[in-house]
């Protein structure tokens, strides 16, 4: 790769940029959340409750996540009707986005009142923290994420038109008064104000992003109904649905069985290493990666797997360039780093477990960038079913290992092995699967 090449694309190319600044700047935000956020949840709630609003959290964002993710391909769809002036398909896809978003918010409710029937919220109850604001605030959470679910039916009318900059600036400004709010929440001196603030928060964003759907002028017509477009909507999004259950594996599952086989004080461990060392820089992996997206879905057709090739080696050698100063610089001074910004002696990190967690995070970026060419194409449920099975197959070695080993490095040791070799698997049949799109 031609470093000069790389640079005049950069250069170049004003949509690739703009779509890359509004992208730094969400990263910027979460950056400086993913930072204070913690640590001053730590020194106001303490280590064991920060960790109780974390599983909290977890158990209600994964059965949020267990639904049709149909409002990425409804705003895929209303960009093409977009990009064609085709207004009638364009209120069409709206409409119909609509109806499966209802859809899915039915859906969470019957998974939340089957799953809220089997958890035990007692067992987390302590001397600080009594059982009744402990399932106050886990009522409050399911609040919010109808909320959220209520927000994402105007995704699609906020992005459609190919620029990510509105979305994003709300999305920036949301990551960090829904964090000062919740922190807020330690001077009601109740648990469960907690779920009652990120209500407020929910709402607030609720509001600022309806008054930009508003500006579109986009109106819901019950005569816009059509069976085929839902039909196709939910079809579509079985690959972002699948590739949402795969993250909520690898996320919250793992999150989840810390909580099951080592305490509250354990999972905020995991929750503020992974934040420092995996969450940090797949963020800004993402800057990268989903700017890459919108750039292949312009690549011209009748060239397309040799524009691909191109286009995918270009963007290689960003993530290259940024994952090794990355991983050195974590590996090198991590440690240090980490003991400097969480500060508490119930909590010991090893470089061990910065090790495998850093590694994790490389491999998850370069993933997402080997499946960048294919979302680009809307064509990517083969690689999410072998990222799926692959996933479930070691969550359940990593339960049946922990029975006997007990291990917390077993845990994340096993994470990379399972993504090592998908990396290796999806490298060697990159070229073969470039020719079914």
């Amino acid at each position: 790769m031609n470093l000069s090449e790389l640079f005049n694309f950069i250069k170049y190319n004003q949509r690739f940029k703009e779509n890359v600044g509004y992208q730094f700047l969400s990263f910027f935000s979460k950056l400086v959340v993913q930072i204070f956020f913690p640590v001053l949840m730590i020194l106001t709630w303490g280590v064991e409750i920060f960790g109780i609003w974390l599983i909290l959290l977890t158990i209600i964002s994964t059965i949020y996540g267990v639904n049709l993710n149909v409002t990425e391909v409804t705003r895929l769809e209303m960009t093409n009707a977009f990009n064609q002036k085709n207004n009638n398909a364009l209120e069409k896809y709206y409409f119909n986005g609509f109806v499966a978003q209802i859809i899915n918010i039915f859906l969470f409710s019957l998974l939340t009142l089957l799953i809220i029937s089997f958890v035990d919220l007692s067992k987390y109850s302590n001397v600080n923290l009594d059982y009744l604001s402990i399932k106050n605030c886990f009522y409050f959470i399911i609040i919010a994420f109808y909320i959220e679910a209520l927000t994402y039916i105007y995704y699609p009318t906020v992005n459609y038109e190919g620029y990510t900059k509105s979305w994003v600036n709300q999305n920036t400004f949301y990551q960090i008064y829904s964090k000062v709010l919740i922190i807020l929440a330690f001077y009601f001196n109740e648990f469960y104000f907690l779920g009652l603030f990120l209500i407020v928060s929910n709402l607030l964003r609720f509001i600022l992003i309806y008054n930009l759907h508003n500006k579109k002028k986009l109106k819901l017509n019950f005569k816009n109904f059509d069976k085929i477009i839902l039909k196709d909507l939910f079809k579509k999004s079985l690959s972002y649905t699948l590739e949402k259950i795969n993250y909520l594996l690898k996320q919250n599952g793992i999150i989840l069985i810390v909580a099951n086989f080592f305490s509250p004080t354990i999972v905020t461990l995991v929750s503020t290493a992974r934040t420092l060392f995996y969450y940090l820089p797949i963020n800004f992996f993402d800057v990268i990666t989903h700017s890459s997206v919108i750039e292949f879905t312009k690549i011209n057709l009748h060239n397309k797997v040799n524009e691909i090739k191109i286009l995918f080696k270009k963007f290689f050698v960003i993530l290259l360039i940024v994952s090794l100063i990355f991983f050195i610089g974590s590996n090198l001074i991590g440690k240090e780093i980490y003991e400097i910004w969480i500060k508490s002696n119930e909590i010991k990190i090893t470089r061990s477990l910065i090790f495998l967690i850093t590694l994790d995070a490389i491999l998850i970026g370069y993933l997402n960038l080997l499946t960048a060419p294919f979302k680009g194409f809307n064509n990517f449920l083969f690689l999410t079913k072998i990222d799926f099975y692959l996933t479930l197959f070691s969550l359940i070695t990593i339960v049946a290992l922990i029975y006997i080993f007990n291990s917390l490095l077993l845990i994340f040791l096993l994470i990379v092995i399972s993504n090592i070799i998908l990396a290796l698997f999806l490298n060697l049949r990159f070229k073969d699967y470039l020719k079914r799109l």
